[in-house]
């Protein structure tokens, strides 16, 4: 959970906000596809669930890539075949950092949704030896926020940063309990 959260959210400085809520839609046909290796999954394509279920995973996709390729950069590709011509060896969607940004945001977001399908599939592998759901959700919670404690003090060491005041901060904070923990029970 730890990785999954500081990917995105590295992720969201190269991107925007549009892709990361269009690319977290792939987790399920990325867990279905890691289950699906690992043999937790069964696909039968001559059957109607298994059709049903190649049916959304193109659907998901499709969602997907159509707001990447939407939001994303613009590629030029009549510019690319002019350069060729020309005998330039730069990409012209490659000369531009924002494109490189773009294109470093986009596989860090994956990166970010394919631990996040990675921890679904042996969170199901675990639950079968480990009876209590909510002592598990807990003991992941509790190890979660440790190793985001040491995530967080190995980036910011300026003591001056940790301070709450009156501002977006303690908004911040104040929500994450209200919204996120508060209302969960």
């Amino acid at each position: 959970m730890t990785l999954n959260l500081n990917l995105n959210g590295v992720a969201l400085k190269y991107t925007s906000a549009t892709l990361a809520a269009a690319s977290t839609n792939s987790i399920p046909v990325i867990t279905f596809f890691l289950a699906l290796l690992l043999g937790m999954e069964t696909l039968k394509v001559r059957t109607r669930t298994g059709v049903a279920k190649l049916v959304e995973v193109v659907i998901c996709l499709g969602g997907v890539a159509t707001l990447a390729f939407y939001k994303g950069p613009h590629f030029k590709f009549l510019c690319f075949f002019k350069h060729l011509l020309k005998g330039q060896n730069q990409h012209p969607a490659t000369s531009s950092s924002s494109h490189k940004s773009w294109a470093k945001g986009c596989f860090l977001m994956l990166s970010s949704n394919f631990t996040w399908s990675i921890w679904l599939v042996f969170q199901t592998i675990i639950m079968k030896s480990y009876p209590s759901k909510l002592m598990f959700t807990a003991l992941q919670c509790l190890q979660s926020s440790i190793q985001s404690l040491v995530v967080a003090v190995a980036v910011e060491r300026d003591l001056e940063e940790w301070k709450l005041g009156w501002n977006m901060r303690l908004l911040a904070v104040t929500y994450c309990v209200i919204a996120c923990i508060w209302l969960d029970f």
